[in-house]
């Protein structure tokens, strides 16, 4: 896996302060709603991934987390290997949709050239 930046952000105010590839939270985090911190990450920054981890987790908060935008749900105690798997694929993930959003743009600026010579 590539070497990352970690930043420890424990609070909403300075969460918003920065943008992240990749952001894995606890349920618990003091002062912020248990799923807003998926929702606020993917609305301020739709292709960064959010991992949410929990002791006390159910069912019903890993589909919660899903649908307000987390990648994945960890249950503690994890195993650290299970864990890094996750991040990697999390990244993946990114990193192909933003492969594709721009190899997508560039084919559309060529459909374009294409057709204004077409024209002429």
């Amino acid at each position: 896996m590539e070497r990352a930046r970690i930043f420890v952000v424990d609070d909403k105010e300075n969460m918003l302060k920065l943008e992240f590839d990749l952001v894995v939270t606890d349920l618990g985090m003091p002062g912020v709603d248990r799923f807003e911190v998926p929702r606020t990450v993917k609305s301020r920054a739709p292709d960064t991934e959010a991992i949410m981890m929990t002791a006390y987790a159910s069912v019903q908060d890993a589909v919660d987390a899903m649908k307000q935008g987390a990648y994945d749900y960890l249950q503690k105690p994890f195993d650290p290997d299970d864990a890094l798997l996750v991040v990697a694929r999390a990244l993946e993930r990114r990193r192909l949709r933003v492969q594709t959003r721009s190899s997508g743009a560039s084919s559309t600026g060529s459909a374009r050239m294409t057709s204004r010579s077409g024209d002429g």
